[in-house]
């Protein structure tokens, strides 16, 4: 498709000519973007760029208008490279493409995950700290008063309680995340190892 723009480009050079050549770029980008279910919306920035240009040619100064050229053909290069380089759910796949994307995508899930988790683990560190610390105060409170429950020591039971339900819905959380984690990470093995092994499962 970037050959047919270069070409109109060639013969078109008047603004009508760009605005004709972008255009029909952007029809057939557009129908691109379809099919890969992305925002139609977007194929058509660079002809919005070359059509804006073109109709304040008058008050802008040429090398302005060229600028804005070139940054649509720049655009345009890019989306166009960037469309005809992705696959969209209804295109034929490779098998050994599909075992890539499959890697990848295996991959960013447990990245994603265990970048999730971590402000968990984090926060019940904090409050298991403080756990210990208040387990601490029990016990020299002990030490030194003994197990008589005086007003003193009902108060640090009663904060010690507060603090260990304050740990285990986070233990239930992180607990889960890391279920989920070893989950992943197991699926990503199996993964890379259908990787790996790609050269065979193409023979058989």
């Amino acid at each position: 498709m970037l050959g047919i723009l270069v070409v109109l480009a060639a013969h078109l050079k008047s603004p009508v000519g760009s605005i004709v050549s972008y255009t029909l770029f952007a029809v057939l980008t557009a129908a691109r973007f379809r099919a890969l279910e992305w925002k139609v919306a977007k194929a058509f920035i660079p002809l919005a760029i070359v059509a804006g240009a073109t109709l304040l040619s008058a008050v802008l100064m040429p090398s302005t208008v060229a600028a804005a050229h070139g940054v649509a053909l720049f655009a345009q290069l890019f989306i166009s490279v960037r469309a005809g380089l992705s696959t969209g759910p209804h295109d034929p796949v490779s098998p050994k493409l599909a075992l890539a994307r499959d890697l990848l995508a295996k991959r960013r899930k447990l990245l994603s995950t265990l970048r999730e988790s971590k402000p968990l683990h984090e926060a019940r560190q904090r409050e298991v700290a403080k756990l210990v610390a208040l387990n601490t105060q029990r016990q020299a409170y002990v030490a030194e008063h003994g197990y008589e429950m005086t007003e003193e020591h009902k108060a640090l039971a009663a904060r010690f309680e507060a603090q260990r339900n304050i740990i285990a819905p986070l233990a239930a959380e992180t607990d889960a995340a890391t279920e989920r984690a070893k989950a992943q990470s197991e699926e990503l093995r199996q993964a890379r190892d259908a990787w790996k092994n790609r050269n065979q499962r193409m023979v058989g």
